[in-house]
């Protein structure tokens, strides 16, 4: 008995031996059929796990490459860049004989959709969301996938701990499910702006965004650490940088676009936005290898307590402070207000248009159009005094295919306390802001405005348009239709 104990006990710890010598062979979960690869002239990595130390074979396209895995069974292979196309099969195999295949792979240009809840903010909730869910059977090369909002981490983590939808072909059931869930109308309707634009060739959206979060938690170490940023509340820093930014580092991408920004305005230090974007942006670009596209939406209109109107009309203006790095861009999105929105005012519906002044960058920057992104753009002011009339001139560069300004009507919205709107407002000399008259056109780069009855020895020592929780928006570009940018002087 004793011998047939021992035999047994020798025999379970082979077992036991042989379970942890030969794991199985995996591919990474950021990966999977019917994927979007980038195109050349990158090189997309497959990767996966398989037995230490095991050599793998990975076919494609005729060819094989040969890896060996390290001495914790990672292991990656380089495709050679290959133009935009498909589909491919992409055949793994380990010296052991397991096998893994993807399928139906195209090659295109791939986008990471990201921030907090206006980029979660799903297809069907958007205005005709209905109808656009059910177009999207009519793009099987776009390609979509989204993380799931149930991992976060204070280590960088090598997988995905959550997926919502893996890697799916678009269709009404991938794009239109219920709210919250998939696929995100800015990244859809962004990507889907691409396809129609760009000759058709296949885009890959991966949604990777949770509502209501900070810049920090989206940020390395390092890049916080450039910042002197502080602790945020509900999240640990770096948690989401870790969770659903780091997996994705060996995936090359075309670009990204960024809908972030509210929860730092009103629940953090909005001075510090600024350093925190370009860092943050910088960051992901070294970690990444290279300086991938990154545009930006600019916070849009909400209905809230009057007492963040300065810190939130602060932020808008930062966003803009990014565009000092190469190969960034903004989408503004301070015209888009929606009182009604049934999902909450801060959450408007027409994400169409998000989508499609984001699409406008991207084809400007990434695939060399000539068009025009930017709307008018603040350049000087000057003032005098006509008696007890303040007046104020506001001059705009136009140039670059901006074109001649247009002034339109527009008033605060009911519903929408008059405290929280503005468009023009001067500072005067007693530190106190007036609302202007309505601007009126002077010239194709210029407005101007008045404020009647000012106090004797009172002068304007300052400006500011556009700059609240609810911008009143009326300076536009008569030639593109897009809107003049806020600013505070």
């Amino acid at each position: 008995k004793q011998k047939m104990k021992h035999i047994f006990m020798l025999l379970s710890t082979i077992a036991i031996t042989s379970q942890l010598t030969y794991a199985a062979l995996t591919i990474s979960n950021t990966l999977g059929n019917h994927m979007v690869l980038q195109r050349e002239p990158y090189s997309p990595i497959i990767y996966g796990t398989s037995d230490a130390n095991a050599a793998i074979d990975v076919s494609f396209n005729s060819k094989t490459i040969q890896t060996t895995a390290d001495a914790n069974g990672n292991w990656n292979v380089s495709i050679p860049p290959t133009p935009a196309g498909g589909p491919f099969s992409i055949n793994v195999k380990s010296e052991s004989g397991e096998t893994a295949v993807l399928e139906d792979v195209l090659f295109g240009d791939v986008w990471l959709c990201g921030g907090q809840s206006n980029m979660q903010f799903t297809t069907v909730m958007a205005y005709n969301g209905t109808a656009a869910a059910l177009e999207a059977n009519n793009y099987p090369n776009i390609r979509l996938f989204s993380v799931g909002q149930g991992t976060q981490s204070t280590t960088p983590l090598t997988q995905l701990g959550t997926i919502d939808l893996p890697w799916s072909v678009a269709s009404n059931a991938s794009v239109g499910a219920t709210a919250w869930s998939h696929f995100s109308a800015v990244c859809w309707f962004f990507g889907k702006e691409l396809y129609d634009q760009n000759n058709a060739v296949p885009i890959g959206l991966i949604s990777s965004n949770w509502g209501g979060t900070f810049i920090e938690a989206w940020s390395s170490p390092t890049a916080l650490a450039t910042c002197n940023s502080g602790s945020i509340p509900g999240m640990a820093d770096s948690a989401l940088w870790n969770a659903m930014i780091v997996p994705f580092l060996k995936t090359p991408i075309t670009g990204a676009i960024w809908y972030q920004g509210e929860s730092n305005a009103i629940g953090s230090t909005p001075a510090n936005y600024d350093c925190q974007q370009q860092a943050m942006i910088s960051d992901w670009r070294a970690n990444w290898g290279y300086d991938f596209p990154f545009i930006i939406t600019q916070l849009a209109p909400w209905n809230m307590d009057a007492a963040y109107s300065v810190p939130v009309a602060e932020v808008r203006v930062l966003q803009m402070g990014a565009l000092k790095l190469p190969r960034v861009g903004l989408a503004t999105a301070i015209d888009l207000g929606d009182n009604a929105s049934p999902w909450g005012n801060i959450h408007p519906r027409d994400k169409q248009e998000v989508g499609r002044r984001l699409s406008l960058v991207a084809r400007n920057i990434v695939y060399g159009e000539e068009l025009v992104w930017l709307g008018p753009i603040f350049q000087k002011w000057s003032t005098v005094m006509d008696g007890s009339t303040a007046v104020v001139n506001a001059t705009f560069f136009i140039g670059g295919g901006i074109g001649p300004l247009e002034v339109r009507e527009a008033l605060c919205p009911s519903g929408v306390d008059s405290k929280i709107c503005a468009n023009f407002l001067f500072l005067f000399s007693d530190g106190t802001w007036w609302p202007a008259s309505t601007a009126t056109l002077v010239a194709p780069d210029t407005v101007q405005m008045t404020v009647k009855d000012v106090l004797k020895g009172e002068t304007v020592t300052g400006l500011s348009y556009a700059s609240s929780l609810w911008p009143v928006v009326t300076i536009y570009s008569s030639s593109t239709g897009l809107p003049a940018y806020p600013f505070i002087i």
